[in-house]
C-alpha cells in the first residue's frame, strides 16, 4: 500500500487547479486501461465517465474557463481537455453529497459514510 503515500510533486494555486491535476491523473489511467480492456475482451466503444464535482474545472476540461485564470497551469494538464474534445472520456458533474470517491479520499462525517456506502454497495 506505499502507493497511497505519494505526495503530490507540485504545488497548485487552488482547489480548482488541484482537481484540474486530479482529472489528468485520472484520466491517464483511463487511457491506459481502455488500451488494455479491448485485448481481454471488452471493447471501449462509449466515452468513459468521470464523475467531478468541481465545476470550475469542468468549465476547464470544456474550455469555458477564464483564460487568464488558468493560463499558468502546465500544457500537459490539458490532456484531460483533448481526451474530453476525442470523447475517450466525459467527465460530467456530480454534486459533492453524492461523490463517492470521497470514502477513499477524505475523512467524512458517519451519516455521509455510511451514505456514500450504501450507494457503493447499492442498497439505496
Amino acid at each position: 500500500m506505499d502507493f497511497l503515500l505519494v505526495k503530490m510533486k507540485l504545488v497548485t494555486l487552488s482547489s480548482t487547479e488541484a482537481e484540474y491535476v486530479a482529472l489528468c491523473e485520472a484520466v491517464t489511467e483511463v487511457v491506459w486501461l481502455r488500451r488494455l480492456l479491448p485485448s481481454i475482451g471488452f471493447p471501449q466503444l462509449e466515452p468513459t465517465i468521470i464523475y467531478e464535482d468541481n465545476k470550475s474545472a469542468i468549465d476547464m476540461v470544456h474550455n469555458r474557463s477564464r483564460h487568464q485564470a488558468s493560463k499558468h497551469i502546465n500544457p500537459k494538464y490539458h490532456f484531460t481537455r483533448a481526451k474530453q474534445q476525442k470523447s475517450i472520456v466525459d467527465v460530467v458533474h456530480i454534486p459533492t453529497e453524492e461523490q463517492r470517491a470521497d470514502l477513499f479520499t477524505k475523512a467524512l462525517p458517519t451519516a455521509q459514510h455510511h451514505k456514500l456506502t450504501d450507494m457503493m454497495l447499492n442498497r439505496t
